[in-house]
């Protein structure tokens, strides 16, 4: 598998909202007729999938993990295909997350393009809501 450093990519316009993804490495690529796909290391620990008492907490832990991998995962491939083929034709099978916690490489899911569509369908309200949303004068304050 040839990796290479991502540039430093610019966010994106999904549905009106400006959305930074930053993988940590190029799958393949390198423009022309090329395919790509891009990787994230994932070492942050919650939720930890060992750390609960019962086996049915460390599955469920778990699930959530790779549940969150996928959406990140389909977040990818956005990033990719904004990129209008400059880095090569965006490939959602060359992109993953390497769990570090879980010891295990997360693909697409099975439902890939409902996915797809409800990011797109999140960022889409979150933009009809954002105007609406006023912050808290306390997170102005400095400390």
């Amino acid at each position: 598998m040839a990796l290479s450093a991502p540039p430093n990519f610019d966010a994106i316009e999904i549905e009106g909202v400006m959305v930074s993804i930053r993988p940590d490495f190029l799958v393949g690529g390198g423009g022309g007729q090329n395919r790509v796909g891009s990787g994230i290391l994932r070492v942050a620990k919650a939720p930890d999938a060992m750390g609960g008492k019962k086996p049915e907490t460390r599955l469920k832990r778990g699930e959530i993990r790779r549940e969150m991998a996928r959406y990140m995962v389909a977040m990818q491939q956005l990033l990719l295909d904004a990129q209008k083929g400059v880095l090569g034709i965006p490939d959602r099978d060359l992109c993953f997350i390497a769990d570090v916690r879980l010891g295990e490489r997360i693909g697409p899911a099975p439902d890939h393009a409902v996915r797809l569509r409800d990011i797109r369908g999140a960022c889409k309200q979150i933009g009809s809501l954002w105007a609406s949303v006023t912050p808290k004068p306390a997170l102005f304050k400095k400390p």
